[in-house]
């Protein structure tokens, strides 16, 4: 099993084709593969995945093929694909984890968003964070990509995702927590790893904890998997890890201890938390303890993180955590006892409880809270006792309770929150959470003291604010503010806080002409004139230089523009999307100048791409024509958006000279004669006949196909063939009776060889 060493976050598509490498074993028999499936986290049993369409072959790679994560909640998750041959054996089960990720709602100025940014456990600040490449868009929704986690080390992690539009506003991030799994060394039987559970604190036994899909392997190290938290109460926790081999042997157990910490309630000025600290025992100062890592945020309730305890001595201890705002306020300090406990040997059965004690918000120490009195037991269970809340002041409070066995061993402290006690006067005054001083919408607001069972009406210039009656309040007009606080028994009005609030300018953008247009054209952009006013004009949210009223965009972008008045107030414009269809370009190959001799043509080819059409001059719609005559040809090629470009070439044809043989005689004569053979004349010609003659005649005297060639400057041609027949004489002789006579006698002559004689 290889090592998964990235997650992929889906935020894309709402169905996601997966490209996706799949180097599958074949079988020892090299038989065609016959079946591939996928399934996701839960493995439903061989053959019983989702099957992939495929032809059956002995080497199936670099498959592609598309599978749907709709169904699938939001966060960690990871694809099985497996094949098997036509022996029925089965592959080893790939594997890739990835995170569909579902992008925060009700985020306030849904402008493109046009960054995206990543990081793990530690937060190295905004937009300092991992990049992730992203096409600016006001719903980026299912978009996927990588987060290596090879260098991390094993245990609990938190991937953070967040993303910024164009405004440079951020969206809160999200988050999503997974362990890092490294298999221990060391095990014997090192089978195949088939089984990994999981359990928090308590062990429900070997092979009945929380199943983990795993693909069989001798090594599974690096291995991720979620491990929900959100049903674990608050405080200390432990996660136990282990594994079976094919030999049914377990490895060992490792642990990763962590804090489950909630947020407390009630905290007036509810700014972004962007600090948490925790300490034991032993307060160093504000600021000064252990950091946590922490994304800022309105809520930060269900923060999970690990607290080292191997250092710290046995008995008992109590963790403290607090908060504190982009304001610099502190939280209150929470904290949660516990007992780091190691068994002692040959201690005695535990003794009956014989005290029982409580106190309220403040520990006096063991053996000196309030005494509870009951029958001293072994076990105390739904036991009532009496709280006196004689001199507590209404408000939130925690009442703890423990208990002491006869061997003077102090049970652990439980605790529970309430809000009750006497009711008090109430106080009243403000806290400006931001500057006195802003520009409207910037995020200052008014926040009152808490008061027990007390109402609010907030004042501007001593008159009530209609409405304006909760224990915070968002200034939108200059003047002195105030705040009557009052509760059954009396009521406070707090001292007035001066408060400027100036108006922000408006952003209207307009265009002079169509936002889509093709390469080379342009569309002017304008903003509204605001008297004395700046302007910074936006594309993807980055600056373009331009500072007037009018911008020329000729480039594809999401343009917009920041106006800031004189008061250093601002805003930015809606956004125009400008599309700039490119030009498909045009070229004619050969290209230039064509030329060819009287009587040949050329074709001319023009540039191809994907949808694109064609018009040539001659009428003609294909991709290229073929050409006989001399001219200038034009193509004119279109493509995305209508937008199209031409291209021309010239073709020049070069006369041709005739190429004809005329013979001055018959063709077909006896040995002996001849037959002249003429070529045309003319000026500039040159000729090469069969047999090389370069001459405008020849004579011919034997048989034979002749050929000439005729050229001019530039140009030849070649004759028809002729075909001289030269037929041979006949072998005559002639014989007598006698070859000598006396006069008067005679002798008979006879010819031979012949047809037809002449004597």
């Amino acid at each position: 099993m290889e090592q998964s060493n990235s997650f992929v976050q889906k935020v894309r598509q709402l169905v996601v084709c997966f490209s996706f490498l799949l180097l599958l074993m074949q079988s020892a028999l090299a038989q065609n593969i016959t079946r591939i499936e996928y399934f996701y986290d839960t493995d439903p049993g061989f053959g019983l995945g989702t099957a992939v369409s495929i032809t059956p072959a002995a080497n199936i790679s670099s498959l592609g093929f598309t599978a749907s994560i709709t169904a699938l909640s939001p966060g960690f998750h990871t694809l099985y694909v497996r094949s098997r041959d036509a022996n029925n054996k089965w592959s080893l089960t790939a594997r890739h984890s990835f995170v569909k990720y579902t992008a925060p709602t009700g985020i306030a100025s849904a402008t493109n968003i046009n960054k995206i940014e990543y990081f793990i456990d530690t937060d190295p600040g905004f937009g300092l964070a991992t990049n992730v490449p992203v096409t600016p868009s006001a719903n980026i929704s299912n978009m996927n990509f990588s987060v290596p986690i090879a260098s991390l080390g094993g245990g609990l992690h938190t991937l953070y995702v967040r993303t910024r539009d164009i405004s440079g506003k951020w969206s809160l991030t999200t988050r999503y927590t997974f362990v890092k799994y490294t298999a221990p060394t060391g095990i014997a039987g090192a089978g195949n790893v088939n089984k990994v559970e999981y359990f928090i604190d308590t062990d429900p036994g070997f092979g009945l904890a929380t199943d983990v899909p795993v693909t069989p392997a001798m090594d599974i190290a690096g291995h991720a998997f979620n491990v929900p938290v959100s049903a674990l109460s608050g405080g200390f926790h432990t996660l136990y890890v282990r594994s079976r081999d094919v030999n049914g042997k377990w490895s060992l157990t490792t642990r990763s201890s962590f804090v489950k910490y909630t947020a407390p309630t009630g905290i007036a000025g509810a700014t972004n938390v962007n600090k948490m600290e925790y300490f034991v025992d032993t307060d160093p100062g504000f600021g000064l303890a252990t950091n946590v890592p922490v994304t800022p945020s309105m809520d930060i309730s269900g923060m999970v993180f690990n607290v080292p305890i191997s250092s710290l001595a046995n008995g008992f201890h109590t963790l403290y955590v607090r908060t504190r705002d982009v304001n610099g306020k502190w939280s209150l300090t929470t904290r949660g006892s516990f007992v780091k406990y190691s068994a002692p040997t040959g201690l005695a059965a535990a003794g009956n409880l014989i005290k029982m004690e409580y106190f309220i918000d403040t520990d006096p120490g063991f053996g000196n809270g309030a005494n509870i009195p009951f029958s001293h037991a072994t076990n105390v269970s739904n036991l009532v006792a009496n709280v006196d809340l004689t001199g507590v002041a209404n408000g939130f409070h925690t009442v703890y309770i423990r208990s002491m066995d006869t061997l003077r061993r102090w049970s652990l402290t439980a605790r529970a929150s309430f809000t009750g006690g006497q009711l008090q006067a109430p106080t009243a005054s403000i806290t400006v959470n931001g500057p006195s001083t802003f520009c409207l919408g910037s995020g200052t607001y008014l926040s009152a003291n808490y008061s027990a069972s007390a109402t609010y009406q907030w004042r501007l210039n001593g008159n009530p604010i209609n409405g304006a009656t909760s224990i915070t309040y968002v200034p939108t007009q200059s003047g002195t503010y105030t705040v009557v606080v009052a509760n059954s028994i009396s009521s406070a009005t707090s001292s007035g806080v001066s408060i400027t609030v100036n108006p922000v300018p408006t952003a209207t953008l307009s265009a002079n002409g169509p936002l889509t247009f093709c390469q080379g054209g342009s569309v002017t952009l304008n903003v509204n004139n605001t008297p004395n006013a700046t302007y910074q004009w936006l594309n993807y949210g980055s600056n373009t230089g331009s500072t007037g009223t009018t911008y020329v965009a000729n480039t594809s972008g999401i343009y917009s523009v920041r106006v800031t008045s004189t008061n250093g107030c601002s805003t930015t414009s809606v956004t125009d999307t400008v599309v700039v269809n490119p030009s498909p370009g045009a070229s004619i190959s050969p290209s230039g100048s064509t030329s060819f001799c009287q009587g040949d043509s050329v074709l001319l080819f023009a540039n191809t791409g994907s949808g694109l059409t064609y018009q040539w001059s001659n009428s003609s719609t294909a991709n290229f024509i073929k050409v006989f005559t001399q001219g200038t040809y034009i193509v004119t090629v279109t493509g995305t958006g209508n937008c199209s470009a031409t291209a021309s070439a010239s073709v020049t044809v070069s006369p041709a000279p005739t190429a004809t043989i005329t013979p001055n005689g018959a063709t077909t004569f006896c040995n002996g004669n001849s037959v002249v053979l003429a070529a045309p004349t003319g000026s500039g010609l040159s000729y090469s006949w069969t047999g090389g003659a370069n001459t405008s005649t020849i004579t011919v005297t034997s048989s034979g196909t002749y050929y000439v060639t005729v050229s001019n400057t530039g140009c030849s041609r070649v004759s028809s063939p002729v075909t001289v027949t030269v037929n041979p004489g006949p072998a005559v002789g002639i014989s007598g009776t006698t070859n000598t006579v006396c006069h008067g006698n005679t002798s008979t002559l006879t010819a031979t060889g012949a047809t037809t004689y002449a004597w």
